[in-house]
Parts: C-alpha cells; sequence; structure tokens
C-alpha cells in the first residue's frame, strides 16, 4: 500500500518534470514582446538567410580563386551528392519540427528538443556510412582520386552542416529567430576566416574545405543549443518521448521525402538536361536570368517559414479564427508584395540583367521568357501557401501527391518546351508546370481526408 508521504512526493517529482519540460517556452517569453513580435522574427529570418546565402557566395569565390579547377570541379561533385541525401535529413529531422514542436510537445519542449537531437544524430550517422561508402567506391572506381576524396569530406563534415537546418527549425519553433539570425552572423565570420586560414597555410583541399565548412556551422549552432535550447537529455525523462517523436517524424518524412525528391528534380532537371538540349551558355543563362527573382523568393519562405509554427499552434489548439485571419493575412500580403515586385520585373528586368552582368546574356532576353519569369514567383508563393496549409493540417501525402503531378508536367510539357523553343521554353515550361502543380495543390487542400500527424495527435502529449 502506497503511503501519503510517497504519493505527495511522486505529485511533487511529476510537477517539477512537467515544469522542466516547459522551460524553454519561458525563453521565449522572456523576450520583450516588441522583440518576439511576427514582423521582428521575419526582419531577423531574411537577415539570417541573407547572411547564409551571402557567406555561401563568397566562399564559393574564394574556392574558384584558391583551389585548382580540378578541385573545385571535386568540392563541387562532392557537395552535390551531399544534397541528394539532404533531401532525405530535411524531410524527416528538421522539417517536421514546426510542425510538432509548437502544437502536440508544446508542454515538453526540452523533451522534444532532446529527442531531435538524438534523431539528428541517428539519420546524420547513416547519412556519413552512405557517403562513407560512396568515397570508398569512387577511390577504387574512379580515375580520378579527387571524387573520393571530396566525397569523404562531405561524409565527415555531413553531421555539422546538417545541424544548422536542425537549429534553425528548433529556434523558429520557440521564437529565437533573432538569437539563430546572431549564428548567421557568427557564420558569416568564420567561414571565409576558416578558408582564407587554410589557403595561407597551403593545405586548402576539397577535404578540409568542408572540414572548414562544417566547424564553421557547428560552432554557433552548439552554443545556440547548449545556451538557449538547452534540451532535456536524461535519458529518464527525454526517452519517453523519444520514441513517439521517431514514429511522428518518421510518418511526416516517408511523404515529405518524395516531395522534397520531386521539388528537386522539378528544380533542376533543366540544369541537368540543358547542356545537351540547349548549350552551356543558354544553361548558364537560366541562373544567371532566374537570379533576379531569388530576391522575392527568399522573402517569401522566410515569412512563410516563420509562420508555420503560429499556424501549427493556432490549428492544434482549436483557434480556427486566429488561424483563418493569420492564413488571410499571409495570402493577401504575399500576393501584394510578389505581384509588385514581379510588375517591376517586367518592366525594369532587362536593364537590370544587362547591368549585373555587363550585357552577356542580352541576346536571350524576350518577352516571352521575361513575362513567364515574372509569373512563375506569383505561382511558386501561392504554390508555397497551399503546401504550408496541408503540411501543418497533416495533409502531408498530399503534398507528395502534388508534386509528382507537378514533376510529370516539368518531365513532359516542361522539357519538351525546352527542346522546342531553347531557352525562352525552359521559362516557359517552368511556369506552365507551376500552374499545373497548384491546381494540383487545390485540389489535394479541398480534398476530404483523414489528417495524418499533428491532428491526429490531438489530445495524446506523449
Amino acid at each position: 500500500m502506497t503511503s501519503p508521504d510517497l504519493t505527495a512526493k511522486r505529485e511533487v517529482d511529476w510537477m517539477q518534470y512537467r515544469a522542466s519540460c516547459s522551460e524553454p517556452t519561458s525563453v521565449a517569453s522572456a523576450i520583450p514582446r516588441a522583440l518576439n513580435s511576427l514582423p521582428i522574427r521575419v526582419l531577423a529570418t531574411i537577415i539570417e538567410q541573407v547572411l547564409f546565402a551571402g557567406t555561401n557566395f563568397v566562399v564559393t569565390i574564394l574556392l574558384l580563386r584558391w583551389m585548382a579547377a580540378d578541385q573545385m570541379g571535386a568540392y563541387s561533385f562532392g557537395y552535390a551528392i551531399f544534397l541528394l541525401f539532404l533531401v532525405i535529413f530535411e524531410a524527416t529531422v528538421s522539417e517536421p519540427i514546426p510542425i510538432f514542436g509548437p502544437a502536440k510537445y508544446a508542454s515538453k519542449i526540452r523533451a522534444y528538443t532532446g529527442a531531435v537531437l538524438c534523431c539528428h544524430i541517428a539519420v546524420a550517422a547513416l547519412v556519413t556510412l552512405c557517403l562513407v561508402g560512396l568515397a570508398v567506391l569512387f577511390y577504387s572506381n574512379s580515375s580520378s582520386p579527387l571524387l573520393g576524396e571530396a566525397t569523404l569530406g562531405a561524409a565527415l563534415a555531413a553531421p555539422f552542416l546538417l545541424l544548422r537546418l536542425t537549429t534553425q527549425q528548433l529556434c523558429y519553433t520557440n521564437s529565437l529567430n533573432g538569437a539563430f539570425a546572431l549564428a548567421g552572423l557568427a557564420y558569416a565570420l568564420e567561414a571565409p576566416s576558416f578558408i582564407y586560414l587554410l589557403h595561407v597555410s597551403g593545405i586548402l583541399t576539397p577535404i578540409s574545405a568542408f572540414a572548414a565548412m562544417g566547424l564553421a556551422t557547428a560552432i554557433p549552432c552548439l552554443l545556440l543549443i547548449a545556451k538557449l535550447l538547452r534540451p532535456e537529455l536524461q535519458p529518464s525523462r527525454m526517452c519517453p518521448v523519444l520514441r513517439q517523436v521517431m514514429l511522428d517524424h518518421w510518418r511526416y518524412g516517408r511523404w515529405s521525402s518524395i516531395s522534397q525528391v520531386s521539388n528537386w528534380i522539378g528544380t533542376n532537371i533543366y540544369y541537368v538536361l540543358g547542356p545537351s538540349m540547349i548549350g552551356l551558355d543558354a544553361t548558364a543563362a537560366i541562373r544567371a536570368i532566374f537570379n533576379v527573382a531569388l530576391p522575392i523568393q527568399m522573402i517569401n519562405i522566410a515569412i512563410l517559414s516563420t509562420s508555420i509554427p503560429m499556424l501549427a499552434k493556432f490549428r492544434f489548439s482549436g483557434e480556427g479564427r486566429k488561424y483563418r485571419q493569420l492564413v488571410w493575412l499571409l495570402a493577401t500580403g504575399l500576393l501584394i508584395l510578389t505581384g509588385g515586385y514581379c510588375v517591376a520585373l517586367l518592366l525594369g528586368g532587362p536593364k537590370v540583367i544587362h547591368v549585373i552582368y555587363r550585357g552577356v546574356f542580352d541576346h536571350f532576353i524576350t518577352f516571352p521568357l521575361m513575362a513567364s519569369l515574372g509569373v512563375i514567383p506569383v505561382l511558386a508563393v501561392l504554390n508555397n501557401m497551399l503546401e504550408m496549409l496541408m503540411r501543418v493540417s497533416g495533409k502531408i501525402k498530399w503534398v507528395a501527391v502534388a508534386k509528382s503531378l507537378g514533376v510529370i508536367s516539368t518531365m513532359s510539357i516542361g522539357v519538351g518546351a525546352c527542346a522546342w523553343l531553347g531557352l525562352p521554353g525552359v521559362f516557359i515550361g517552368w511556369a506552365f508546370s507551376s500552374a499545373v502543380l497548384l491546381a494540383a495543390n487545390t485540389r489535394c487542400l479541398t480534398r476530404r481526408s483523414a489528417p495524418l500527424a499533428p491532428v491526429a495527435g490531438r489530445g495524446n502529449n506523449a
């Protein structure tokens, strides 16, 4: 028979456990409301993405200047192989975090953070093993050992490079966007410095370049995890939620991985097939011309990614009115912003392209190409909105279905337009495939079906 003292002690222990699991929520709430508002978090997210993207651009220039052409080619090859595995990691580990963290595991956020880090270690170890196996294969079968060396460098750096995605989503979930922007600033200082030190020391190679990038990524991320996120790593408190977290992430990720691979194909197929279909110069023009549309794409992604945790929280807690208000606010604001940018792009885009690239790509510019380029960001923001709503609603299966239809359109109509019309056909086909994806997303979102993970977890916070 249990004594009253023992029962009271167990109740106290349970209350302490619940308080400790909810502790990181107090970190976000301790931030002044003005600094924790949605506009400030969006601004911090944009700054962070600009810092990371800009730093990678600078590092690429430094590597091109300081490494031999064959070494840079090997590094690019190793990074491309790493990106293939990044798709699987993102689908199963980092992408589900803003869906489950602020909703299903809000009362156990520290235990959830610890469980996510365990998942990170497991999946990152699997990625490393796969890359090591490929490196051994390249060493034994390739005429150039540089490919094996670069792939081995990607394998060793993978757990640290992947840490950015995990830390980013955990910070977004805890409304610590500004803190992660500081991590972006630290990365912007560290990565070029490490590459420079390797260069002046005479040891800049593909494998050492990967090591430098991994170290520059890991240092600020590990500091944020230790000082602000403070995951619960004690087995007795973290393990009870680990199995459920793994199950939730797997249910989400098995469909999201299909979506991610489809997205990769839809975005990169023209770069893969371009050299044989339209020539190297026109393939280079694809990226150069599309770069003028990237700023609005980056802003839209930053705003949507910042809003996902709040939307998931509103939907999970049954606050339908706030959920609908935020959806309409996002849709209206992003469409006005993107529409205005695209009108300006259509009117002044050719001049901007001429100035940026000093007239190198002027002979590729046509009105159909620019009109298609202006339509693509509008269709993209609509597709991103609908996909976000399906993810938050737990309809991740239908995101994958819609993406698959988009890929079919890209591989048939998009590639056909490229072969028929050349470079303008790339952007015309891209716009048409985006329209097909929009129709598929609209149909899938309005389809009545049982949601997958987040909503099904209502009332079960284990």
